[in-house]
């Protein structure tokens, strides 16, 4: 894994520079070329990582068909993962690390699917967490028994289900060995208009998820905490508790009934890892733990939420609702506003330019 690999980046935010960071450290990435529709953004990123005028585009597809990068860090927000996934493919590139969440609708999870099947791409999409030594070594020990048979696992958290959520139905899945869902059960609220980074999400939702094997995930979105309470991510079992986020913890006969730090090899740098893993997957080695195969579990899941709220119904999975559950909800009046002024909880100068 010594070459350099030609790399462009489609998305020049914030995340943008963790991306880069797992390039530049791993030092598999020679960057081309760059692309953001914001020219501020565009501007700054090339500034900052050396891209010559030249090679700065507010188009992707032209960035690509001019460029030819042999690798993608897609950094653009979620409506736009389809399309630039499907270009990318068309256009040879053969890695691809794909910002989470997939996408917002089945249709176009599964056209990102295929066209990587089709062109022969290695698609991943970052769900790092999986790479955390301490979060594996939970894992470990959920599935040497070490707190029971696990039968909850509670999040909680804000940001929206396809921000903070995305991350913990991951985390929910991986820690349990990436369980097949069967069911989900939701409750969702939109009554004031609330986006995030340009496109629409609820105000909160809570939902119930059936594991096989009859473990149960619930998920507490956006609704009020008092002083107590606090975000996190939590696995129960017959004999104990894991807190996956607050260290991670674990508690059981073993620990004395009191909370103890799960110990586990230094920690890794996700970025690092996952372009490492991308790179090895490419020259034939293992499928990695944040694959578009993997995620697509999670992103059922999220499809499955929203189409419980929208039809008022426990859905079994697979969903065969296609299109985007939230928005049908919104357009078809499933969620009237009560506050129509819009606003955006993570770029509200990007929603008011009219970036969506």
């Amino acid at each position: 894994m010594s070459r350099k690999h030609r790399l462009a980046v489609i998305g020049t935010g914030g995340i943008s520079r963790y991306h880069m960071s797992g390039w530049l450290k791993s030092g598999l990435g020679r960057l081309v070329a760059a692309c953001d529709i914001q020219p501020a953004n565009l501007e700054g990123f090339c500034k900052e990582f050396g891209v010559a005028p030249e090679h700065a585009y507010s188009d992707a597809r032209e960035m690509l068909r001019r460029e030819r990068p042999q690798v993608v860090s897609i950094c653009a927000w979620a409506q736009h993962h389809a399309s630039l996934v499907v270009a990318a493919c068309k256009a040879g590139v053969k890695g691809i690390l794909c910002e989470k969440p997939v996408a917002y609708s089945t249709a176009e999870a599964e056209a990102m699917r295929r066209a990587a099947e089709k062109s022969g791409a290695k698609l991943m999409i970052t769900h790092q967490r999986r790479y955390g030594r301490r979060i594996t070594r939970a894992k470990q020990l959920i599935a040497k028994g070490a707190i029971g048979d696990v039968h909850t696992l509670i999040a909680r958290g804000g940001g929206g289900l396809t921000n903070t959520h995305t991350h913990f139905i991951d985390m929910m899945r991986y820690v349990l060995g990436d369980p097949k869902a069967e069911w989900v059960l939701a409750q969702v609220e939109r009554t004031t208009n609330r986006w995030e980074r340009c496109h629409v999400v609820e105000d909160c939702l809570a939902a119930l998820i059936g594991f096989e094997g009859g473990v149960r995930g619930l998920v507490d979105s956006d609704t009020p905490l008092d002083g107590a309470a606090k975000g996190g991510l939590w696995v129960y079992g017959t004999k104990g508790a894991i807190d996956l986020f607050g260290g991670p913890l674990l508690m059981s006969a073993s620990t004395g009934g009191k909370w103890k730090p799960i110990e586990a090899r230094r920690e890794v740098d996700p970025p690092i890892e996952y372009v490492r893993g991308l790179i090895r997957w490419m020259e034939g080695g293992p499928e990695p733990p944040i694959s578009i195969g993997k995620a697509l579990g999670t992103h059922e899941i999220i499809m499955g939420i929203y189409e419980s709220a929208r039809t008022r119904r426990l859905v079994r999975l697979p969903v065969r609702n296609r299109r985007r559950i939230l928005d049908q909800m919104i357009a078809d009046g499933t969620l009237p506003l009560r506050k129509r002024k819009p606003y955006d909880i993570r770029t509200p100068a990007a929603l008011k330019a009219g970036y969506r």
